[in-house]
């Protein structure tokens, strides 16, 4: 986030705001969760992964490049399926911890190098045909879904004198794309999934205290990003590798005055390797 001028009142952490937040949205996935692994249990076994992912986020300003992050993001979650009529339903959720190196600016313009803690939720569903377990060879199918992720992005331990504050990001997309598989054997395949994510609501919500105000939010822009997968399966466990993007333009200003308040134009990129096994 960036503000102009530079000249800012106190500012601070609302740190129950977001506890409370996140509770709720941790209990909503949770439900979500517990619902589709009842169906799941009908059909697919799911599985439950760890995922370990190198990423990066950087913020530009007028083309130039006014933020870097680098870091490394853990991540465990479940996934599975559930056959319903000539479909198969999809279903993924995980919860994710990481830490970066920051090297950019405080919210005043001042330069600070420091790190940012992220802490973060993600449930998606797809649905494509079903495929027979019977069939060999080579297949590919189209996969129509929707997404949600949310975020705990920290700064500084969101501790005011370090330069530190709180952004929670919430973002909805659909999902189009395709999965791919060559079956090896009855127990064994290679599979590939990429998805376009056409953005739906894009938010980011700050606690930060300017005047009166001690949290506010801004609509970062919506942009087209997308994720693709290649892995193994074979028996009960699965290997894979994974790239996703996160895009987001520069929202509109909130005012203050005489403070003018954005998110500034914002790119992710996400890559890793994912073990998981049947449960």
């Amino acid at each position: 986030m960036k503000a102009t001028p530079a000249a800012f009142p106190e500012h601070g952490s609302s740190i129950k705001f977001f506890y409370r937040r996140w509770k709720s949205a941790a209990l909503a996935a949770l439900i979500a969760v517990a619902c589709l692994s009842t169906a799941a249990a009908e059909e697919t076994a799911p599985l439950i992964g760890i995922r370990l992912a190198r990423f990066d986020w950087d913020e530009y300003e007028g083309g130039s490049r006014i933020l870097k992050e680098e870091g490394y993001r853990l991540s465990l979650g479940t996934r599975g399926g559930a056959g319903l009529a000539s479909l198969h339903v999809l279903w993924r959720a995980e919860a994710m911890a990481g830490r970066a190196d920051y090297d950019g600016r405080t919210i005043g313009g001042e330069p600070l190098t420091e790190t940012t803690e992220y802490y973060g939720l993600r449930v998606e569903t797809d649905a494509r045909r079903r495929l027979s377990p019977d069939e060999s060879g080579f297949r590919a199918v189209p996969l129509l879904g929707a997404g949600v992720q949310s975020w705990l992005r920290r700064l500084a331990g969101g501790e005011p004198e370090r330069g530190g504050y709180d952004e929670l990001w919430l973002m909805v997309y659909g999902r189009l794309g395709a999965y791919v598989e060559q079956r090896l054997s009855p127990q064994s395949a290679l599979f590939a999934v990429a998805a376009l994510r056409p953005p739906i609501y894009n938010t980011a919500h700050y606690s930060l205290r300017i005047r009166e105000d001690r949290t506010f939010s801004l609509k970062p822009g919506r942009q087209w990003t997308w994720d693709c997968e290649v892995g193994w399966r074979h028996k009960n466990y699965q290997f894979a590798l994974f790239l996703e993007t996160y895009a987001f333009g520069r929202s509109e200003p909130r005012f203050f005055p005489p403070i003018e308040v954005y998110q500034p134009e914002s790119e992710g990129v996400v890559v890793g390797v994912e073990y998981a096994v049947s449960w």
